[in-house]
């Protein structure tokens, strides 16, 4: 299958025929036979030097991938270039997910720093020990005695101690 470029795939293309190991002066020599021949990759908006693809075109990954592996590539959440998942779950092509790791691996220890360097008010919650005796009634009949502070601010209603751990 002949894959079709657009100009600026071309271009790019281009600049890869020079470093091709068979280019030399714009000719190309697995097609010289006694006389010189222009490349053919490098006068073409399609791929058609099967060299070309197999050996100098994997030098641009980028390239590669928007030609080659048009079904198989994805976009990268950050730059938006296209490339080559290495697995299922990649987001980031491999230039950004360098930056992408270090990003989250600075959030996660200034996270774990605040953490351990400050006091945070703890969530309430019913100590179990104390949540039974009270649904036992073994604390009811304490608190309902008049010289308790709770029951006389609360005019004789009985409510549970919250303690915080």
């Amino acid at each position: 299958m002949i894959v079709r470029m657009n100009y600026q795939q071309y271009r790019a293309a281009r600049r890869l025929v020079h470093s091709c190991c068979n280019y030399d002066c714009g000719n190309c020599l697995l097609l010289d036979y006694g006389e010189e021949c222009v490349c053919p990759q490098s006068i073409t908006y399609s791929l058609v030097c099967r060299w070309f693809r197999a050996a100098v075109l994997p030098l641009d990954a980028g390239l590669c991938a928007a030609l080659l592996h048009r079904a198989d590539r994805k976009k990268c959440v950050l730059c938006g270039s296209y490339y080559l998942p290495k697995s299922n779950r990649a987001k980031y092509c491999p230039e950004c997910a360098v930056a992408a790791r270090r990003k989250k691996e600075a959030e996660r220890q200034r996270r774990r720093y605040y953490d351990s360097t400050h006091l945070r008010l703890k969530k309430p919650c019913f100590c179990k020990a104390f949540r039974g005796r009270l649904d036992r009634g073994l604390i009811h009949s304490l608190s309902n005695t008049p010289e308790s502070p709770q029951t006389a601010r609360n005019g004789g209603e009985v409510t549970p101690i919250l303690l915080t751990t």
